[in-house]
């Protein structure tokens, strides 16, 4: 079952067009931007602690995380980008290898 779902998925015809990617990229470097963007302007306007957008429901505040997501493994941020770097190239590989050995014909 698994192995007919890994062949469809990597049909020729399921393979995104040149359009999808640039959609994509596009909207990854939109997203991308506006995370920096809205870190910078919380830096240079917010001191740490302060929030500002209290909504109930949501709220921008100011705070330093020097971890993974929700504070794990604090004041390793080497650690975090050597792991980060090296699932990158598993997947990158991994998708590689599964395009190359799949025949198209």
């Amino acid at each position: 079952m698994l192995d007919k779902l890994f062949k469809s998925l990597f049909k020729a015809d399921n393979l995104p067009s040149g359009r999808h990617i640039i959609i994509f990229m596009v909207s990854v470097l939109i997203i991308v931007a506006a995370d920096q963007w809205t870190k910078g302007w919380i830096r240079t306007n917010l001191a740490i602690g302060e929030s500002t957008f209290d909504l109930g429901w949501f709220r921008l505040t100011h705070i330093q995380n020097t971890g993974g997501a929700f504070g794990i493994l604090p004041d390793q941020s080497l650690l975090l980008i050597v792991v980060g770097f090296i699932e990158t190239i598993i997947l990158l590989s991994s998708r590689h290898f599964c395009l190359s050995s799949i025949s198209f014909s």
